[in-house]
């Protein structure tokens, strides 16, 4: 187990910044209950922010928090939501991803309420295959 100063550590090498990211980012509105729609002031560009609480957190959560940042930061392709930036502040997490246009992929099956064909199911099986 991580001591509360490796993870402090391991955050500081991420580049999690200790501030607001209103700082950086617009909400302009609400996805879901710990999803917002995040526009880069600079660029204008959206994201995806997730707000994850965590005043309540054990140190192995923290722990395992920094992990999978460590993994999401590292890891580029395709088949995944690309990790763009990271906040701590007052008790909370801000994930910044790059914002997917048409919904997860739960929304977009949900969305067709319906069959779906051989092809878009190998298709959709294999994409989120690549993924993992």
């Amino acid at each position: 187990m991580m001591s509360q100063q490796q993870v402090k550590d391991l955050f500081d090498r991420l580049g999690i910044k200790k501030e607001n990211p209103s700082v950086k980012y617009k909400i302009k509105g609400k996805i879901n209950s710990t999803l917002y729609k995040a526009e880069d002031k600079k660029t204008k560009k959206l994201f995806t922010m997730k707000n994850v609480g965590t005043e309540k957190w054990t140190q192995i959560q923290h722990e395992k928090y920094a992990n999978e940042l460590v993994a999401v930061s590292k890891v580029s392709s395709d088949y995944k939501v690309m990790f763009v930036d990271a906040f701590e502040y007052s008790n909370h997490n801000f994930l910044v991803m790059e914002m997917m246009p048409k919904g997860s992929i739960i929304e977009i099956i949900k969305k067709g309420r319906g069959t779906y064909s051989e092809e878009f199911c190998k298709y959709t099986l294999f994409c989120v295959a690549k993924g993992i």
